[in-house]
């Protein structure tokens, strides 16, 4: 993924979030537009894999237990 300018700040980038709407966990990378005007979040599987977008309205943080250790 190339951000270039485009990407903007988010007090959860590099922590690990969860999606709601998916269940889907990974670590907050970056949060830019995906290919249009709106904003996406991109997360890191925490498994590895290739990153995924979410909604950053339907970010959560898991509480500290809830995140496996690596």
């Amino acid at each position: 993924m190339t951000l270039g300018d485009h990407s903007y700040d988010h007090r959860w980038i590099g922590e690990v979030v969860e999606d709601t709407t998916t269940g889907a966990r990974g670590v907050f990378r970056a949060l830019a537009p995906d290919g249009g005007k709106q904003k996406v979040a991109w997360l890191r599987p925490l498994g590895g894999g290739p990153e995924f977008t979410a909604d950053p309205d339907n970010l959560a943080k898991p509480e500290p237990g809830d995140i496996p250790s690596s």
